[in-house]
């Protein structure tokens, strides 16, 4: 977290800030947390819209517990004015209230094999609170559009394979994946948007390794179910010597 950064959050919160530590853990965010005299709060730093997980978190607090969210403030560039850095573009940010507690895993490693009454009540609270998060829907599947929580029309899912399939593949390091392993995976995402638009009966796609070959047809493109319909050898013309079929 930058210096200039602490000092926006601070103007906005109208509040000093008198330390910050940056809390592990974080894939797209940078999370610290500051100490605000006798009080804490938790920043997150970055992704797209910090409004949009701001509405969630709303919503989901009607059905689960979720810190309240003191400050959202959007991406502003330092020409901007409006008390945005001065050292540069701010990244979206989303200020949150410091709850105490432990994790779910530190009370795990702590805890009391031999208590089974507890881990049973431990199991039911974390059930609960998983059904909680159940029980917010919404009209369709998709992408929030805005702080509203519209959700976006957005192409069949089958369409979207190849772009995410490449997505994923870009992010990453080679030093974990081979390129040349991806290459399946890239194929298979490929093919498929073209398999679901032709008949529910021919083969939808096929996955291949060095020895084996395996094709799996549609049973119902709605629901985007699949069936194995052969499966053969990779080495054999064409790699399609049939040796079982269901």
């Amino acid at each position: 977290m930058r210096a200039e950064e602490i000092e926006w959050v601070a103007g906005a919160l109208g509040q000093t800030v008198t330390g910050y530590r940056t809390l592990a853990g974080g894939f797209s965010h940078e999370t610290c947390l500051l100490e605000l005299g006798s009080n804490r709060a938790v920043v997150r730093l970055g992704g797209t819209d910090p409004a949009i997980e701001a509405a969630v978190m709303a919503a989901a607090g009607e059905c689960v517990p979720v810190p309240e969210v003191l400050l959202v403030l959007p991406v502003l560039p330092a020409a901007a004015g409006g008390g945005a850095p001065a050292g540069g573009a701010a990244r979206p940010t989303m200020v949150l209230r410091y709850v105490t507690g432990n994790l779910l895993s530190e009370v795990l490693d702590a805890a009391d094999e031999t208590d089974a009454k507890a881990l049973v009540d431990l199991g039911a609270e974390v059930g609960r609170v998983f059904a909680g998060i159940a029980t917010v829907t919404f009209g369709r599947p998709g992408f929030f559009a805005d702080a509203k929580l519209a959700v976006g029309e957005m192409p069949p899912w089958s369409e979207q394979l190849p772009g995410m399939a490449e997505t994923c593949m870009e992010r990453v390091p080679p030093s974990r994946l081979d390129p040349a392993a991806g290459a399946p995976g890239r194929d298979c995402a490929r093919r498929m948007p073209r398999r679901l638009r032709g008949s529910t009966t021919r083969p939808g796609w096929c996955m291949r390794t060095p020895t084996r070959r395996t094709c799996w047809s549609v049973t119902s493109a709605a629901a985007g179910a699949w069936t194995p319909c052969w499966t053969g050898s990779s080495a054999s013309p064409g790699g399609r010597t049939r040796t079982s079929r269901t």
